[in-house]
């Protein structure tokens, strides 16, 4: 994961596109990984700039923020998914 962090802020610094696949690929990798801060600042990255990650990884930012109780965020977060037709599962 290192190295595809790495690769990825080169990328970014050049001026290169990441496309949402390669960020929902990299958020995957550091989620399975425990690699939160990672995850989450590619997540924000995503957003920030318009691209919509897929439906796994709204569902697992969904669920965090319910669990560490932070509602504005994960509001926030159904609106979107709502915004961009994309169905959110809140796990239990």
């Amino acid at each position: 994961m290192k190295e595809a962090w790495y690769l990825h802020k080169e990328m970014v610094e050049r001026g290169f596109n990441l496309t949402v696949s390669s960020y929902n690929a990299l958020i995957r990798g550091f989620l399975k990984r425990k690699k939160y801060v990672e995850a989450e600042s590619l997540f924000e990255e995503m957003r920030r700039k318009g691209l919509i990650p897929d439906k796994e990884i709204y569902n697992f930012y969904l669920d965090r923020s319910f669990q560490e109780g932070n509602m504005d965020m994960a509001l926030e977060l159904c609106d979107e998914t709502i915004e961009k037709c994309l169905v959110a599962e809140v796990i239990e």
